[in-house]
């Protein structure tokens, strides 16, 4: 059953942001067409699982195999370059552990003979091998880098371009300017990953840094040129105060402004930068009544922090009216913004930090919405049917406990109905026998579940669940940031 369950995920996500976009789950019912031909046939999966096990258990082994030697190394870089997926897999997690020390080796392999760009898809391995090689050292400050792969730039049917941009740009050297200029000036995300590697490592020359920071403020600034978000946060960050000042000028902070408001005030509230109330007021108005008009609907959540630098009340207050709004397009951002305020962390961020001393009845607290946690996960990537489909369908009973312990009567109700429409006893809590339950639902049966599943895209239950163990939970945060 582990490849059904991966297969099942992989479909799950897909579908899941699918819906999450659009509020409406598609018609092709691909996990239904899965779940039916498990059951179906359940030997002619058989080889597949087996597939599966033999690379996880090999995955499990190069995890708790010590650190590889420097005579151990040459081996499982041939490894890393071998057509066998599972031997790849595990060769990459043992290299891993010592890639710092193995950079050199790994340079060198992209020149090796087995190393090509082509990938062999017949084999099921999804990368091609010099690529593997390339993915390990971009995860390194490897400057050699650069050099060895730069030129392959406008190579896109590699899959190595985007590392290629990244790893030239990281040089750092005044000549690759122009190049570096260009690919800024398209917004090119491994360009300014580049940029902040090269500046990082103190491999950035003066040159190369000057022509940045002009080409970062002209953007910033000039209505006239392309907007860059980065070029924006680039300005702010080594623009020094000039930079600062500009950003909070009227003619920045202006409702006439459609192009960098957001971003300038973002980056404001990050340098600490106190803007006067009527100063920010207009701009919240705009962003609630410009909902659906970039750059406003993005300028909602950092026009609220800077007017809570001032008026926390007010920003508080403002930010309540949108929490039991879900279909608001600024229901989340308040949410967050509540969290914020209230020192809470994210409601998927509970891990409890080592030395950490709970009472009993803080860890039941924890408890429940640990459980709840898991729910959402399921419900919020692929609705109820992905839930129910996967292991952790198994605890509904339990899942719908820890809904009515948060106060979530609503959610319990719902889940509990879910399972009724599994089966009129109850889903069951063997998997295999639920997948059979589930495929075989109606399409009635189906659309019941899809109109269920919205109730658990509001995070607000679990938000005053933690408000009311506000001590709790903001102490968890603190120690976790610790």
């Amino acid at each position: 059953m582990l490849q059904s369950v991966l297969v099942a995920a992989t479909l799950a996500t897909v579908w899941g942001v699918w819906a999450a976009r659009k509020r409406f789950r598609p018609k092709a019912r691909a996990m239904k067409q899965y779940a039916r031909s498990l059951v179906a046939d359940p030997d002619g999966h058989r080889e597949l699982d087996e597939e599966y096990e033999r690379r996880y258990a090999l995955r499990n082994a190069a995890e708790a195999a010590p650190l590889l030697t420097p005579a151990e190394l040459p081996a499982a870089i041939a490894d890393l370059l071998d057509a066998d997926p599972i031997r790849c897999d595990a060769a990459e997690i043992r290299i891993k552990k010592v890639l710092a020390t193995a950079e050199p080796q790994l340079l060198a392999a992209i020149d090796a003979p087995r190393a090509t760009w082509d990938r062999d898809e017949s084999q099921g391995v999804p990368t091609a091998s010099a690529e593997r090689v390339v993915r390990l050292l971009a995860e390194l400050p490897s400057r050699a880098l650069g050099d060895r792969i730069g030129h392959l730039v406008g190579r896109p049917e590699w899959y190595v371009s985007n590392p290629a941009i990244k790893a030239r740009t990281a040089l750092g050297r005044a000549d690759q300017l122009p190049f570096v200029l260009e690919q800024l000036a398209k917004q090119s995300r491994p360009a300014q990953e580049g940029v902040e590697l090269a500046i990082e490592q103190g491999w950035a020359e003066p040159e190369f840094l000057d022509g940045i920071r002009v080409w970062a403020e002209r953007t910033a600034l000039d209505p006239a040129l392309p907007f860059s978000y980065w070029a924006v946060g680039f300005h702010a960050r080594y623009g020094g105060a000039a930079a600062l000042e500009a950003l909070s000028s009227p003619q920045v902070l202006s409702v006439a402004n459609d192009r960098t408001v957001h971003a300038a005030l973002k980056q404001l509230n990050e340098h600490g930068v106190k803007l006067d109330a009527k100063v920010v007021r207009p701009l919240l108005d705009a962003a609630l009544t410009r909902t659906a008009i970039w750059p406003w609907n993005c300028t909602f959540g950092p026009a609220l922090r800077a007017l809570a630098a001032t008026e926390p009340e007010a920003a508080l207050r403002t930010a309540e009216e949108y929490l039991d709004r879900p279909d608001h397009p600024y229901h989340r951002e308040a949410i967050d913004f509540v969290r914020e305020t209230a020192g809470l962390p994210a409601s998927d961020d509970l891990e409890l930090p080592v030395g950490m001393e709970l009472t009993e009845g803080e860890r039941t607290t924890l408890g429940h919405l640990t459980d709840c946690r898991v729910l959402y996960w399921e419900v919020c990537n692929g609705g109820l049917s992905q839930y129910f489909f996967n292991s952790a369908g198994a605890n509904w009973r339990r899942h719908a406990a820890a809904l009515r312990a948060i106060g979530f009567e609503a959610g319990a109700a719902a889940l509990e109905e879910a399972a009724r429409v599994i089966h009129p006893d109850g889903a069951s809590t063997n998997r295999g026998t639920r997948i059979a339950q589930y495929a075989a639902l109606s399409e009635r049966q189906e659309k019941r579940l899809d109109k269920l599943s919205p109730l658990f895209w509001s995070d607000v239950p679990r938000l005053r669940f933690m408000l009311r163990h506000r001590e709790l939970f903001a102490r968890l945060r603190a120690a976790r940031e610790r």
